[in-house]
């Protein structure tokens, strides 16, 4: 079933059962890759240059060690020369979570609203910049499979540490992503990563996911940012967040961390992709989706857009 505004409209994922033996096959396939791939791998130490951007680039493994078709997808939103770029901002220990409270609450509302929209014997799923979750089994028990996607090594890692041993689950890279069969995926979240890519890049990922998603798969786009809306509204969304969970001066403190941790800087040089609500749907039209926009938002902050597109 589809979920649109909380009813069931239109039976559509049923079909996606017929998938779920060859979708562990190709589970097994991609974890074995996975393990080779991340388990051994070792980025090259850049030359001492002084080209701080080819050194940022050796620590983080982006573009240079993968087909030109796949860069993007690690490259993530690139600042001036010399300036940290998103892959490399996720890629380290960040304060975006004041304390453990938050990020337990954070994850525990984001599972539950993304489960509103993924109904049981859906297939193969597809966790699209999904960041160092800690509810990942929740999605699993009512997918045939679920693929945890990051580009971040150290997230990476942490996530195949921390789900290993559980069959249903399996990490994979970006590049690993277009690597799975055509018309092979029930559904693709994607929540929270737009704001962090160029709009050319918002595309290609649409794309994409068209290619891989099963006739009437879903792509579900989450907490996108409307523009117009600033830190300044963010913060008031978290204040709300942490009064309702507990963390409120945690929160308060974390704040005014935060005036000055490298977020706040990399948003201004990298940038911080935002959009109208129409355009994301003209988007999606454009590219064959049956596309609308989900309320509420998945998450805490009630602004930003959720939207369910169709897969033709």
């Amino acid at each position: 079933m589809i979920l649109k505004s909380g009813r069931a409209v239109c039976p559509t994922l049923n079909c996606r059962r017929r998938s779920a033996a060859a979708g562990q096959a190709g589970a097994d396939r991609f974890q074995s890759q996975n393990n080779a791939a991340w388990g051994t791998q070792r980025w090259p130490d850049a030359r001492r240059n002084g080209d701080a951007q080819e050194e940022r680039r050796a620590r983080c493994g982006t573009a240079g060690q993968l087909p030109n078709d796949t860069r993007w997808q690690l490259r993530l939103a690139h600042g001036p020369d010399g300036a940290m770029n998103w892959l490399e901002f996720w890629n380290q220990d960040t304060s975006l979570y004041v304390n453990a409270r938050h990020r337990r609450a954070h994850y525990d509302l984001v599972a539950r609203d993304l489960l509103r929209h993924v109904p049981p014997a859906s297939g193969r799923l597809v966790d699209y910049g999904c960041g160092d979750t800690l509810t990942a089994e929740r999605l699993a028990a009512v997918c045939a499979h679920l693929f945890l996607c990051d580009a971040a090594p150290r997230v990476h890692e942490r996530l195949r540490k921390r789900y290993a041993g559980q069959p249903g689950i399996t990490v994979i890279t970006p590049e690993q992503f277009q690597q799975l069969p055509a018309h092979s995926i029930g559904v693709i979240v994607v929540n929270s990563v737009v704001q962090y890519l160029s709009r050319a890049q918002f595309a290609e990922l649409v794309e994409a996911a068209r290619e891989k998603l099963m006739p009437q798969g879903v792509l579900l786009l989450a907490d996108i940012v409307p523009r117009g809306v600033g830190p300044w509204r963010d913060a008031i969304e978290l204040i709300k967040f942490a009064a309702g969970n507990g963390f409120l001066m945690a929160a308060l403190l974390g704040l005014a961390r935060s005036f000055f941790s490298p977020y706040r800087k990399i948003r201004e040089q990298a940038g911080f992709l935002q959009f109208d609500e129409a355009e994301v749907l003209s988007l999606l039209r454009e590219r064959g989706f049956d596309a609308w926009r989900q309320r509420p938002n998945i998450g805490h902050n009630a602004v930003r857009m959720t939207f369910l597109a169709i897969a033709p």
